[in-house]
């Protein structure tokens, strides 16, 4: 019983070398067959860049507008010099009446929102849809539109599919 296998293993060894040494005489390469690569964007740079140009904005609460339970915040005091241009405030209201008259009007965008909202413009869409994917199962929709405002003058939104993968 040794002999048959002892043959079937010299019979194996001889076919590979002649099939190694015949391969190397017709001088030709396998090249094994790779799936078509589709450009991923640099999801990592994106966030960087856009996360530096955003850090030096102040960080302001805004209740959603969805949800009437929420507990408002109070506005920020106004920064020193604000009601430099007009009318005395006199009481406690007058002061907050002013501020909102200021933030209705014709409001520039500063600098450091001009940059950031240039940065966040600039993420891919299917950045954002594969970071929210850590999201919690519950908040899971078909269609999921986020969006992000900077300083009321800059609105960017991500437009991301469902989640949910069909096998």
């Amino acid at each position: 019983m040794d002999k048959p296998i002892m043959k079937l293993k010299l019979l194996a060894a001889a076919t590979i070398m002649l099939l190694s040494l015949h391969t190397k005489s017709a001088k030709s390469q396998w090249f094994p067959r790779r799936p078509p690569v589709t450009p991923q964007p640099l999801c990592t740079t994106q966030f960087a860049l856009a996360n530096r140009a955003c850090a030096a904005l102040p960080y302001t609460l805004v209740p959603l507008p969805s949800s009437p339970s929420l507990p408002t915040s109070p506005s920020p005091p106004p920064p020193p010099g604000a009601d430099a241009g007009g009318g005395g405030g006199g009481g406690g209201g007058g002061g907050r009446h002013h501020h909102h008259h200021r933030h209705g009007g014709a409001r520039q965008q500063t600098p450091e929102e001009e940059e950031c909202c240039r940065w966040l413009k600039n993420i891919d869409s299917v950045c954002v849809c594969k970071l929210l994917l850590y999201l919690p199962p519950f908040l899971t929709r078909p269609h999921h539109n986020y969006g992000v405002d900077v300083g009321g003058l800059c609105d960017i939104s991500f437009n991301c599919g469902s989640r949910l993968v069909q096998f």
